[in-house]
């Protein structure tokens, strides 16, 4: 099991050291990610699938869309790196493969503890979709793990999974759990964390704490 954060967070000229909580993006105006998938979501546009603890969905816009269609403008996976990535962020290396761990501002704070709990059964899914061939690639696979409280009351832990190419680095349990272990300890305030996100291997894996749609 191999990963390591090989750079720091730069800001400025300013070198910070690799265990300094990394700066949150920006959105630039844009609607943040999670606010886009809940506006699909009470728009009745994504088919949601309930398992054990929560519920998973494939989110990607038709084959067809009219210009008027509510996924225009919603980011792929590519197109939120993308808009995301800035000088906040800091370098990793899983497993060979150069990455990056991002903390993503805005939304509910969870403690750590809580989404660390649910990253393995995450991984399990994404993983598991992936070895059957379910996975598809360029597109978001969202596991929402519900009843877990945040600062703003009831809510749940959305991991999104997505590649960025067509050809990504075989998705394996401990190539996933990897990636996890690198984020982890990035984005923390305290004992909370709001979204975190790393990008390693051309696979792209959110952890995003939300507060129940409608409280």
């Amino acid at each position: 099991m191999e990963f390591k954060v090989s750079v720091i967070i730069a800001l400025g000229s300013l070198l910070l050291s690799p265990s300094t909580r990394a700066a949150p993006a920006t959105d630039d105006d844009s609607v943040p990610l999670r606010d886009q998938i809940t506006a699909l979501d009470k728009a009745g546009q994504i088919q949601w699938e309930e398992v054990e603890g929560g519920r998973v969905a494939t989110i990607a816009p038709p084959n067809h869309q009219g210009r008027d269609d509510i996924f225009q403008g919603f980011p792929d996976p590519v197109k939120w790196l993308s808009s995301q990535w800035n000088d906040h962020h800091t370098d990793v290396k899983i497993e060979g493969n150069p990455g990056r761990t991002l903390c993503v501002g805005g939304g509910s704070r969870m403690l750590e503890s809580i989404i660390d709990n649910g990253a393995k059964d995450a991984c399990n899914y994404f993983v598991g979709r992936s070895t059957v061939g379910q996975l598809g690639l360029m597109v978001w696979h969202a596991y929402e793990q519900k009843d877990h409280p945040t600062d703003q009351g009831p809510g749940f832990i959305r991991w999104l999974m997505g590649s960025v190419s067509n050809s990504p680095t075989e998705l394996t349990e401990e190539f996933c759990n990897d990636m996890w272990d690198a984020v982890k300890s990035q984005c923390l305030d305290g004992e909370t964390t709001q979204g975190q996100a790393i990008s390693a291997g051309d696979w792209t894996l959110y952890a995003d704490p939300n507060k129940n749609n409608g409280d």
